[in-house]
């Protein structure tokens, strides 16, 4: 199974499964994105310049010969402290400058990347870990000895994997879909300054302490703390069409986690993360604390709250879930280099033209939109990992399927990249089609109180007892392979019991699960009360930053399951918080 639980599981399965299947999901977590200005030229940059050049001068005689070869570097700086029940647990500084190279001999229309294929399965040299560690200076001598390593070795695979791609071309049945390997791009040159590297965390570490020892009043929590991140990431891209870039953005990230346990064994993790673009945008003090008591009435609540069973019937998905829900449902299946692998399920790709939604609902994925309402949208960039400026996509006009996202990887009908070409910084993965700032809207949306009035409605039509809200969900995933079951979770933390009366009652125990067309065509009602979620999607080219931004929406049907619970029991001893500093969890 294929799933997204927390970002560690979310990579360890990545660098196992890739190979095999690819890995699709969103996990809660964020970033935002620096203004974009041009600046002065680049050492670093420059060097790679001239190094890639001297190296395509000899690659281009080669049999067959280079055609393509470009370098990112990507250097991130990361700073965290973070205070456990009251103590401080971490204070940490890292950095990391990593090299990676893309080699294609062959030519735009067949090269080494090309999916060799056997008995229904398919896998490319697209994908291979081809990163190096460079130096955090720029002293020329050693990054010229490592930059002509890397390439020597990426250069030898792709000559070898060529002559496997015209083997197996030979010896297989003609292709569904005989685009091109990669579509020509105009050279874009970019260089934005690089944000700034430096933070006083340490300044923060009192205040960890403090808001961290609200956890230690409450006698039921197993996990109670507060961690503070600042990450700088700057990206340099160089490629023998002439591109030259750099990006650069720094994030500060305030992650408030706790868990309690029930009585059954079930966990149930709180996360809530609060983002900023600058030192002076951190929240306050008087934010913090209201968050904190917020999560711990939550868990209070869920720790004692009962359990649903399998369900079928109405769900009234509100903000943050439906766009989760949105994400995992449509935004994986639209993602166009799936399109023509042989493996892939290719759901949507016969579709175009074709109703997928009901009439007025609109998704279209905008990487220019640099915020919402006021709020740093964290899929948002000028020019993609590949060089492509970006640009608005839309997907889905008034119900009808009208495109996917692309890359550089063509796909029938779409030969060109639409700027949705990305990739984790530090994962030394090509880039592919991949999400960015998801927008679902309605033209004729219902007010809130008129679609709860539609879904008490379809409670009482369809003969159940009661239906289901869910207010907020932590992430999903899903599955797109021909292999697997075509299918997608979505994991709920909030989420009520409505009675055709009205009542509701909090509950716990489920996620949501369906299939994509089925799934679609229960889709019924939209209200215009759009809520923002911000998380990383993981996927075959490591994990992105992307913002969902979606309203309430109603199905007239969706399926829930039980959701998977631990078998060890809850605590016995006594917590050794002392009574009068107890918050009332319990």
């Amino acid at each position: 199974m294929l799933g997204i639980f927390t970002f560690l599981v979310t990579r360890r399965r990545q660098r196992a499964n890739t190979a095999r299947r690819p890995l699709l999901g969103l996990v809660l977590l964020s970033q935002v994105f620096a203004p974009t200005v041009i600046a002065a030229e680049d050492p670093l940059i420059d060097l790679l310049d001239n190094e890639l050049k001297r190296y395509m001068t000899s690659m281009a005689e080669g049999d067959p010969p280079a055609y393509f070869l470009a370098y990112r570097v990507a250097d991130i700086q990361n700073q965290v402290v973070s205070a456990s029940f009251g103590a401080l647990e971490r204070d940490s500084q890292q950095r990391w400058r990593r090299l990676y190279v893309e080699a294609r001999v062959g030519d735009y229309d067949l090269d080494n990347t090309h999916a060799l294929r056997s008995d229904g399965q398919s896998w490319g040299a697209n994908y291979r870990n081809n990163w190096q560690v460079l130096p955090l200076t720029d002293d020329p001598e050693p990054v010229r000895q490592l930059l002509w390593q890397a390439t020597d070795r990426v250069y030898q695979q792709a000559l070898d994997h060529m002559a496997k791609v015209n083997s197996n071309l030979t010896v297989k049945v003609t292709e569904e879909d005989r685009s091109s390997d990669f579509s020509r791009q105009d050279p874009v040159v970019l260089l934005e300054p690089e944000a700034e590297a430096t933070f006083p965390a340490w300044l923060w570490q009192d205040r960890l302490r403090r808001y961290s020892a609200r956890f230690a009043g409450s006698e039921d929590l197993l996990v109670g703390r507060v961690t503070l991140s600042h990450t700088r990431s700057t990206l340099r891209l160089v490629n023998s069409e002439g591109t030259r870039l750099r990006k650069s953005h720094r994030v500060f990230r305030l992650t408030m986690q706790m868990m309690v346990k029930a009585d059954d064994g079930m966990e149930l993790p709180l996360t809530r993360t609060l983002l900023a673009a600058s030192e002076d945008d951190l929240p306050n003090d008087e934010t913090m604390q209201a968050t904190i008591g917020e999560l711990l009435a939550q868990a209070a609540a869920l720790r004692s709250a009962p359990l649903v069973t399998a369900y079928s019937g109405p769900v009234l998905l509100e903000g943050r879930a439906s766009a989760v829900f949105f994400h995992e449902l449509l935004g994986h299946r639209v993602e166009g280099h799936r399109l023509r692998r042989e493996e892939g399920a290719q759901t949507l790709k016969r579709k175009l033209g074709e109703r997928i939604l009901p009439a007025g609902f609109n998704v279209y994925f905008d990487p220019t939109r640099t915020e919402f309402r006021g709020e740093a949208l964290l899929g948002s960039y000028t020019v993609d990992d590949e060089g492509v400026p970006a640009q608005r996509v839309d997907v889905v006009r008034d119900g009808v399927l009208e495109g996917f996202l692309m890359s550089r990887i063509p796909i029938e009908g779409f030969p060109r990249s639409n700027g949705h070409g990305r990739a984790q910084a530090l994962s030394g993965r090509s880039p592919v089609a991949r999400q960015s700032n998801l927008f679902v809207e309605v033209d004729n949306p219902l007010s809130d109180e008129a679609l709860k009035a539609r879904f008490l409605a379809a409670i009482e039509e369809s003969g159940n007892e009661f239906g289901l809200i869910i207010r907020d969900a932590v992430g999903g995933f899903t599955t797109v392979n021909r292999r697997d079951p075509n299918a997608l979770k979505v994991i709920p933390t909030i989420l009520y019991k409505v009675y055709p009366d009205g009542r509701e009652e909090l509950a716990r125990g489920v996620d949501v699960i369906g299939t994509p067309l089925l799934t679609l065509s229960h889709i019924q009602l939209g209200a215009d009360n759009p809520e923002v979620f911000h998380g990383w999607c993981g996927a075959e080219s490591g994990s992105v930053p992307v913002s969902l931004v979606a309203p309430s929406v109603m199905l007239d049907r969706l399926e829930v399951q039980r959701k998977a619970r631990s078998q060890t029991r809850p605590p016995i001893l006594p917590n050794p918080a002392p009574e009068d500093s107890r918050d009332g969890v319990r």
